[in-house]
């Protein structure tokens, strides 16, 4: 059986704190001995001030984890202060985030795959694990594609699928990661599928993995049959949340 993390990309800031929480209580509930969850946050919160949510903080560029599935990372929760090095080039601490929390994985954890969503995206976690026995253990940089500017593809941050060959390249070139002025997830496709050629999107690549329901309402929610579709994206619907468990939990219990 393949062993997977889902890194779920939490967030410190108030106007997310309904779907972060809901995160441990749904999807993030789910017990599978080949799955590991870890929700990962910065430790300065959107006003760059350090969080009073964990007692225990790690020193700047640090990493802890606070219990099994918990880790807070010494860097800046969404964006960089106007004095900090990077802000001029991007005012957006999510890189730094990603890629220390990828090196952690690497240096700390036994996997085949890594899962990194965002806390507004649901995970069917049965279903992904069924989907990833079946695909090869290299080479796979999955989710949903988008091409920037004509010239750069890259997988969206919100579903981001690697195998542990891929992750390990991504650390490798953790410097040339951090001084692009792209965001994480383009920074990510442009070093993977443009600068190394690495992966190409043609060969083990599928643009199926996600289904966003965010139009649909509750009474017409329903679970996607393919096989491959295990990555909601709900953004702020609790409701859909909560009801999309509730099938899914039905569904493995029958």
């Amino acid at each position: 059986m393949a062993k997977t993390i889902i890194l779920n990309q939490a967030t410190l800031h108030p106007n997310y704190q309904d779907v972060d929480d809901i995160a441990y209580t749904t999807w993030g509930s789910t017990q599978n001995p080949d799955v590991r969850v870890i929700h990962y946050y910065g430790k300065y919160d959107q006003n760059l001030n350090l969080t009073d949510k964990f007692a225990t903080l790690p020193e700047d560029g640090g990493i802890i984890m606070n219990g099994d599935n918990i880790m807070i990372i010494g860097t800046y929760d969404n964006t960089y202060p106007s004095d900090h090095p990077r802000h001029s080039i991007i005012p957006d601490a999510r890189n730094e985030k990603f890629i220390l929390a990828l090196e952690y994985c690497l240096n700390n954890f036994e996997f085949d795959y890594i899962q990194r969503i965002c806390n507004t995206s649901y995970i069917d976690v049965e279903k992904m694990t069924a989907y990833f026995d079946q695909l090869p253990r290299t080479k796979i940089y999955n989710g949903a594609r988008n091409l920037y500017n004509y010239e750069y593809f890259f997988v969206a941050g919100h579903n981001v699928f690697m195998s542990r060959d891929v992750v390990q390249l991504l650390v490798d070139h953790k410097e040339e990661y951090l001084a692009s002025s792209f965001p994480e997830d383009l920074a990510a496709g442009k070093i993977l599928m443009h600068d190394t050629g690495y992966i190409n999107f043609d060969e083990h690549t599928q643009d199926n993995t996600h289904h966003f329901i965010t139009n649909e309402t509750v009474d017409t929610l329903h679970i996607i049959d393919n096989p491959s579709v295990y990555c909601y994206r709900i953004k702020h619907r609790i409701d859909i949340f909560n009801k999309l468990h509730e099938l899914i939990l039905k569904r493995d219990n029958a």
